[in-house]
Parts: structure tokens; C-alpha cells; sequence
């Protein structure tokens, strides 16, 4: 589809890492729903904005590793054949 819709990935996403693939196969956002779910069944909105906290967390530290100081900076050169 190119630039003409925004492709968003829904489903497996469980850690930063999964997000920093997504964004690599060419994905522009992910939804979080069920890990977004537990957070609320578990500790409510507190938990909601933990478990948010935790992905941008993992997802920083992942970048972090790969040498992606930027959203933009993360391609598909990243992913492994």
C-alpha cells in the first residue's frame, strides 16, 4: 500500500522488542490491547499506565541496542534474514 494507508499491527504484541519488529517490517503503530487488559484487570488505571510504561521501557532499550536513537531510525535492515 505504500505511503496511501497507515499499517497497524494488532495481536502478539507482548514486549518492546515485538514492537521495535513491527515498526521494522513496516508497521507505523501497534495496538496493545491485551496486555493493556491485564494491566486493568490486575491494578486498574495504575496498571494500565504501568504496563504502557514498561513497553516504551523495553522498546527504548531495544532500540538502544540496535543503535536506533529514533522511531525513524528503525528499518528492516535490523531484522536478521
Amino acid at each position: 500500500v505504500g505511503d496511501s494507508l497507515a499499517v497497524l499491527v494488532d495481536g502478539g504484541i507482548r514486549r518492546g522488542t515485538d514492537i521495535l519488529k513491527a515498526i521494522a517490517l513496516g508497521a507505523d503503530a501497534v495496538l496493545i490491547g491485551r496486555p493493556v487488559i491485564h494491566g486493568l484487570a490486575n491494578a486498574g488505571a495504575a496498571g494500565v499506565a504501568h504496563i504502557i510504561r514498561l513497553l516504551r521501557d523495553e522498546l527504548e532499550i531495544a532500540m538502544a541496542l540496535c543503535g536506533c536513537a529514533r522511531i525513524a531510525d528503525i528499518s528492516s535492515d535490523l531484522l536478521a534474514p
